[in-house]
């Protein structure tokens, strides 16, 4: 049988001991709650320095498809001014030719009875150098339609390579965040 003053005691000497239980609880408590703090503050540096580090890859990337955009931009217009220039000569060449036989229809007809034969080569001749211009000039857009094309679908393939790498690129950014996700978790 126990006795009021024991058992007065023995509650005294039990508040204490839960006290100090509660108190060494706080303590591992408080402890654990700065160790915990101070591994999220170092998640969260390392969040912020990756979140840096896409911010800057983000920004590298989007330069480089710029400059690259701006460097196929610039070779369409070489091959536009190109083309264009190529037009105006041949025009330029269809004009002297269609000029020269204007001179000579007027020349055959002053001098027609004297120079019929030579009208009738002359023209001949004229006519096949217009026919060879016109077959040069076909050939020459048949040739530049062609070139423009591989250039186009080089551009396309550059381009296409260009979203296939940064996909990949994407997808092992993913990656490792989803790694570095599991392994905070």
């Amino acid at each position: 049988a126990i006795t009021d003053s024991q058992q007065r005691s023995l509650q005294k000497h039990c508040d204490a001991e839960l006290v100090k239980a509660y108190q060494a609880f706080a303590e591992l408590l408080e402890h654990q709650d700065i160790e915990v703090h101070k591994r999220l503050d170092t998640y969260d540096k390392r969040a912020d320095a990756l979140e840096e580090r896409f911010a800057t890859e983000k920004a590298r990337i989007l330069e480089e498809i710029e400059a690259e955009s701006l460097r196929l931009s610039k070779l369409l217009d070489e091959f536009q001014e190109a083309f264009e220039e190529e037009v105006r000569v041949r025009k330029a060449r269809e004009e002297v030719i269609l000029r020269q036989m204007d001179q000579h229809e007027k020349h055959i007809t002053q001098n027609f009875d004297v120079e019929y034969e030579a009208r009738v080569a002359r023209v001949k001749e004229i006519q096949e150098e217009l026919v060879a211009c016109m077959k040069s000039r076909v050939a020459a857009d048949v040739e530049l339609d062609r070139v423009c094309q591989e250039e186009v679908d080089k551009i396309q393939t550059l381009i296409d390579a260009e979203v296939s790498q940064r996909e990949r690129q994407d997808d092992n950014i993913m990656r490792a965040l989803d790694q570095y996700t599991d392994k905070m978790q």
